[in-house]
């Protein structure tokens, strides 16, 4: 019953397509019909068209629902967070968690206003908590829905950069399974929303310069404030706007409605404005509490330091060997992320592309993968000079994806253009879905074997926390752990173990009254007494879970 009540969501999908071949194709812009044989496109042909365009939306939510079906757990680490933000909506207690992950600023209590991520991708789950019940099914159904919208931005894409209907759908095709997009539409993360609305502030933006009409700058700006939502670094859309026009003016020789741009702030601040206001009623700042000490971070493990200065003069002190060694390993790092998310074959099929419409100076192609490809660049700066450890946790990763329906563009592009027959090429782009397909499921099933075998090890771990019971006699077991997410993903108040020295972890064990500590954890302060080579009477060992975590007691 589920099933079809999603299902009847679809029906409103085609509509796009009869939009967007008018609303997005230029006249100046010469059809990928003209390059390739097949210039004329029959009314049968259209319909057919029409059906494939259906079916790969259809069986892109279709996988995607399926496979959600079967999750054992919202996702590790960024995702559980969400996970647990949404279920507090959806409780109607607004944005606030029951957990402190990091200590930029260090809240009052255990349970208090969120402070650091942005609000839409909790949004979402909690619309399915709130909507179709309290499961997770529910939760992922709305990932699902925007996951298999994205192979429509890739056709509203094609569109704009004059692929006919047959390239335009085989772009679809090569977006529909892509694992990377498969396996984050069924968790609730930032992903998805991110690529869809930055790919649709990139696009609405070229429009709005090719076009010079109103609607696209504004609906530019809409997206960009949507995916500022998303992400912190979808401010970086700012820039790369900025720039892109620029570069279409100069060398794209387009004539840029310059004054009307300002119409892309004027939309984008009115979408986030009220999350911003929020927070500065709340914190006296706009932005995130992490944003002036990340920069200065010389480990992944500084974030979850308290009290500690994270200032230039402590990354500086680091000393430049490792500086500018940690910045190349990043920028490798970078590197290889940016084709591996691509799976197999939109590597090939993407250099193939961009070799041949760089050769021809395909200007009209070439236009709309000015922006994203300038805020990637702008991504790999951030994340590999600026906060390169930020890119080490999958930032620049999550970011990069919004690049992909573009080059799933000039994939399209480049398989009718350098196979000739549009039949081969067909064949082609629908092999490379099928095998997409078939990553995509294995990359999900061994992410959920993972979560399922972690999540087990957590179930036995909070058995015996409630045999052990409140230690402190405060009504409720808190917890300290490196994973504070999966605690209170099974119900418990949660603190993570700064990364300090044990004196300043126990200092903050009492600031929030927590009752046990859990190791392991990747705190050297405590490594000796996981091992058991040294006792340390204000942390006594009480118990120990599934022959792998330690239960240590918090005692004055």
């Amino acid at each position: 019953m589920l099933m079809w009540r999603e299902f009847h969501l679809l029906a409103a999908f085609p509509a796009v397509y009869i939009i967007s071949p008018m609303q997005l194709h230029h006249p100046s812009t010469p059809s990928a019909a003209g390059r390739v044989p097949g210039e004329a496109v029959s009314i049968s042909r259209r319909i057919s068209q029409r059906h494939w365009f259906i079916l790969i939306i259809v069986a892109s939510f279709a996988v995607r629902l399926v496979l959600a079906s079967f999750a054992p757990h919202p996702g590790i680490s960024d995702p559980n967070h969400y996970y647990n933000l949404a279920r507090n909506l959806a409780a109607g207690r607004g944005f606030v968690i029951d957990y402190v992950w990091q200590y930029h600023r260090p809240p009052d209590a255990v349970t208090h206003p969120e402070d650091y991520w942005m609000p839409l991708p909790a949004v979402w789950p909690a619309v399915g908590l709130r909507l179709l019940g309290g499961t997770l099914l529910a939760a992922l159904i709305p990932s699902a829905i925007l996951g298999s919208l994205i192979p429509v931005l890739t056709y509203s894409i094609a569109a704009a950069a004059g692929l006919d209907g047959t390239g335009r759908l085989m772009a679809m095709a090569m977006t529909a399974f892509l694992p990377e997009f498969v396996l984050n539409a069924v968790r609730t993360d930032t992903t998805i929303s991110y690529v869809l609305f930055a790919g649709g502030a990139s696009l609405c933006f070229y429009l709005g310069l090719r076009d010079g009409r109103l609607r696209w700058l504004l609906l530019a700006g809409v997206f960009g404030g949507l995916a500022h939502l998303s992400r912190q670094d979808a401010i970086l859309l700012a820039p790369a706007m900025t720039i892109s026009a620029v570069m279409l003016w100069r060398w794209g020789r387009l004539a840029i409605p310059w004054r009307w741009l300002w119409l892309v702030p004027l939309a984008w601040g009115a979408v986030v404005f009220p999350w911003l206001w929020r927070n500065y009623t709340l914190f006296g700042a706009f932005f995130s509490s992490g944003v002036g000490r990340t920069m200065f971070m010389t480990s992944f493990n500084d974030q979850f330091s308290y009290g500690r200065t994270l200032d230039l003069q402590h990354y500086l002190a680091w000393g430049w060997p490792n500086i500018i060694g940690n910045i190349a390993l990043q920028m490798l790092a970078a590197l290889k992320t940016s084709y591996t998310v691509l799976d197999i074959a939109l590597p090939v099929t993407t250099l193939m592309a961009l070799g041949g419409l760089i050769l021809r100076r395909e200007r009209s192609f070439l236009r709309p993968l000015v922006m994203p490809f300038v805020l990637v660049v702008l991504l790999f700066v951030t994340y590999t000079m600026i906060v390169p450890f930020h890119g080490m946790g999958g930032s620049f990763k999550k970011s990069y994806m919004a690049l992909i329906p573009f080059l799933a563009a000039a994939s399209s592009w480049g398989l009718l253009d350098f196979m000739r027959s549009r039949w081969l090429a067909c064949v082609a782009a629908g092999l490379i879905a099928v095998f997409m397909l078939l990553d995509a499921v294995e990359l999900t099933r061994a992410d959920f074997d993972a979560a399922r075998r972690y999540d087990a090890t957590i179930v036995q771990l909070c058995q015996t926390l409630n045999s052990l019971g409140d230690d402190n006699a405060d009504g409720k077991i808190t917890v300290m752990t490196q994973d504070p997410f999966m605690l209170n993903y099974h119900g418990f108040p949660a603190v993570m173990i700064p990364s300090d020295d044990r004196d300043t972890i126990i200092e903050v064990a009492h600031r929030y009254a927590v009752d046990y500590i859990i190791l392991p954890a990747a705190r050297p302060a405590l490594d000796s007494l996981f091992h058991g080579s040294e006792v340390d009477p204000r942390l006594p060992l009480v118990a120990s879970s599934a022959n792998y975590y330690e239960i240590l007691a918090v005692r004055p």
